[in-house]
């Protein structure tokens, strides 16, 4: 792994795909990556708010992305 990017964050609003050039870039550069599926978790969250009025659980939406876009290998 190259250090060029030790105290850099590389984020990527995209959430599909989630593994983007950019991300895969700057984690082959040593940066620290985040995708934009936590933009997507909190945007539904958002919007099944303000159309039904309680607040979702969202650490369970997050771990439900999480398992939704862990791929095949995570479901054997």
């Amino acid at each position: 792994m190259r250090s060029d990017c030790l105290d850099l964050w590389v984020f990527d609003f995209c959430y599909r795909p989630l593994g983007t050039a950019l991300l895969r870039e700057g984690s082959a550069r040593g940066c620290r990556v985040m995708h934009g599926g936590g933009v997507l978790v909190n945007q539904s969250a958002r919007a099944f708010r303000l159309v039904a009025g309680p607040s979702p659980h969202t650490a369970r939406m997050y771990g439900d992305f999480a398992d939704l876009t862990a791929g095949p290998q995570a479901h054997t």
